[in-house]
């Protein structure tokens, strides 16, 4: 019975050691998994960033045209003479 038990239990650590030395693999392809989402999550904030900024001077440059239309429509209809 007690040798039983000293089976059971080497049997056990040899599952242990053998656990152990795939679990640091697997914590590395972790990491680098961990470190391509974060570079890509920064390229993405820094293209909303970009579009955001984009589309404020796409605003601005529209309301300027808008600005410069109305200011023709009204001189087109004689009002700016």
């Amino acid at each position: 019975m007690m040798k039983q038990r000293i089976d059971r239990l080497t049997l056990l650590q040899e599952r242990q050691a053998a656990a152990d030395q795939l679990e640091p693999k697997e914590m590395e392809e972790l990491r680098d998994k961990n470190e391509s989402l974060l570079l890509r999550l920064h390229e993405t904030l820094k293209q909303c960033q970009d579009l955001k900024t984009e589309k404020g001077q796409m605003d601005r440059k529209i309301s300027q045209l808008s600005e410069e239309n109305g200011e023709l429509t009204f001189r087109v209809r004689g009002g700016g003479r």
